[in-house]
């Protein structure tokens, strides 16, 4: 899925997921109550790290923590973000 949104020049955020990965956490402490989900969200990083590749792992780690998106209009310019 990187490979895509890199390849068509999506613009992403880093979330709390893309950040985990790119920066090899082992646990995920707050997306989990249960014991069962805690166990999926181990296994799911496992995979995810075997997986990815470095060129990926960089590019999750680059990517912004929030975008500004800027609006021109003929007699202004509104910025947000």
């Amino acid at each position: 899925m990187i490979d895509l949104v890199r390849q068509k020049g999506i613009t992403c955020i880093q979330g709390n997921h893309d950040e985990g990965i790119g920066h090899l956490r082992v646990s995920f402490c707050y997306s989990h109550t249960t014991d069962a989900q805690k166990a999926f969200g181990k296994q799911s990083i496992c995979l995810s790290e075997k997986a990815i590749t470095p060129v990926n792992l960089a590019y999750l780690i680059n990517l912004p923590f929030m975008l500004q998106m800027e609006y021109r209009f003929p007699f202004h310019t509104c910025r947000i973000g």
